[in-house]
């Protein structure tokens, strides 16, 4: 992967969280889980990809309540990171 595609990636993905964030349906609890990936995506970098690969995924799975859709997207970001 490369860092121009990586960087576009991850920042639609924080476009996406915001939206979903400002969205008049989002709960708190949904508000709470956002602002736990985004703070997560946040911490990717294209440097370090590698060894965060698959942190997303984990949380998502094993402690979020995201909607399918949504942690689907991020679910696939994190594994075609190579």
């Amino acid at each position: 992967m490369k860092e121009d595609i990586f960087n576009k990636m991850k920042n639609d993905l924080m476009k996406m969280l915001d939206l979903e964030f400002n969205s008049l349906i989002s709960t708190e609890n949904d508000k709470k889980d956002i602002l736990i990936i985004k703070n997560i995506l946040h911490q990717y970098t294209f440097s370090n990809r590698l060894q965060q690969k698959g942190r997303l995924s984990r949380t998502i799975i094993d402690s979020l309540n995201l909607s399918y859709q949504l942690g689907d997207l991020f679910i696939k970001f994190d594994q075609n990171i190579s």
